[in-house]
């Protein structure tokens, strides 16, 4: 499916890691030897991983992003007309996280809070439905996006395809409406629920409830994320392009013409070869998360705070945004950027 919206403006972002950043040779010394690891980090791009401690949430690290955003005066408390927490960890079943958030950032009663489930796609999901609620808002509104994991906790610890570039992260995202003729801005989703088993976590939920030991989470491994990596490298490759393609025909834009590409940050190898397969130059697609790793939803604005961080975000114009994986899914869009402010990555 293919849309234009039009009057979204991301006014500004940044990204809260953990302070607990563990080298993946650290994180992976049981798993694999140390030629191994040397050869998986220069395949994947993963040096080090943002690894939570005990007690800390995506929810934390989405407040402590946002309250930045706040203090740097990106918004007033007051303009937020909804607030959106996406991310595949909640701190409970129930009530929804963007309850607590709301409550915990002391946004107004006058907001709406929304939970949304979704993973590496969930960005571009998100920055969509914060421009559908802005269509009908009163006007000075924003929408709050809040986005991330604490995955690492989702991980078993003997699993080789994800423990060595699965990492943890929170984003925050203002949104508004911004002014139409420069504004527009085109998305392309794709949904594949046939394929959802290629990455999944198989208990947890009503349908299947976790599997305990002595009243702890046991080690058996449909309490963990499963992923099948080959599907899931051929997925990216294959049904990125293609809606990526779309995308960029129904909006009669041209390559040459992206100023960026970020795609989501699954690991160095997908996103370069989605790149070549696209035919962009490979210094308008960064590779942004070598220290972080993987953080599912939060990837894409992982990776421009870390740009930031680094002093190499030099300001874009028309840029590509695009997320794909579990669900299966994609999610891409092409919009403007040009005065979007980016506040540096920090660790808690």
């Amino acid at each position: 499916m293919i849309v234009r919206l039009n009057y979204l403006h991301i006014v500004a972002l940044t990204v809260t890691v953990s302070s607990n950043i563990i080298p993946v040779s650290e994180r992976c010394a049981e798993l694999f030897s140390p030629n191994k690891i040397r050869r998986l980090v220069k395949q994947t791009g993963v040096e080090s991983l943002s690894i939570v401690r005990g007690g800390v949430c995506a929810s934390d690290m989405c407040y402590d992003a946002a309250e930045r955003l706040f203090a740097a005066g990106e918004a007033k408390r007051e303009e937020i007309g909804a607030i959106i927490f996406l991310s595949q960890t909640p701190d409970y079943i129930n009530p929804a996280t963007s309850y607590l958030l709301q409550a915990r950032l002391d946004l107004s009663d006058d907001v709406i809070a929304l939970d949304v489930n979704l993973g590496c796609s969930g960005y571009v999901y998100g920055l969509y439905l914060a421009a559908t609620m802005l269509a009908n808002m009163p006007e000075g509104r924003k929408v709050l996006l809040c986005c991330g994991d604490s995955g690492s906790s989702l991980i078993h610890p003997q699993d080789t395809s994800t423990m060595p570039i699965m990492g943890d992260a929170g984003a925050a995202t203002i949104i508004d409406k911004g002014m139409q003729s420069k504004k527009n801005a085109y998305f392309a989703f794709n949904s594949f629920g046939k394929l959802a088993n290629a990455l999944k976590i198989p208990r947890g939920g009503a349908r299947a409830v976790n599997l305990t030991e002595n009243e702890h989470l046991s080690l058996d491994r449909d309490n963990y994320t499963v992923m099948d990596g080959m599907a899931i490298m051929d997925f990216s490759l294959t049904e990125a392009p293609r809606n990526i393609r779309e995308l960029l025909t129904e909006a009669k834009a041209d390559v040459d013409e992206i100023d960026l590409a970020v795609f989501h940050q699954a690991n160095k190898i997908i996103v370069r070869s989605l790149g070549e397969e696209l035919g962009f130059p490979e210094e308008k697609v960064p590779w942004g998360v070598a220290r972080i790793g993987n953080s599912n939803s939060s990837s894409i604005p992982a990776c421009l705070a870390e740009m930031k961080r680094q002093g190499v975000y030099h300001g874009y114009g028309q840029v590509l945004l695009s997320g794909f994986g579990v669900g299966l899914s994609v999610a891409s869009t092409l919009l403007n950027i040009s005065d979007l402010h980016i506040l540096e990555t920090k660790e808690i």
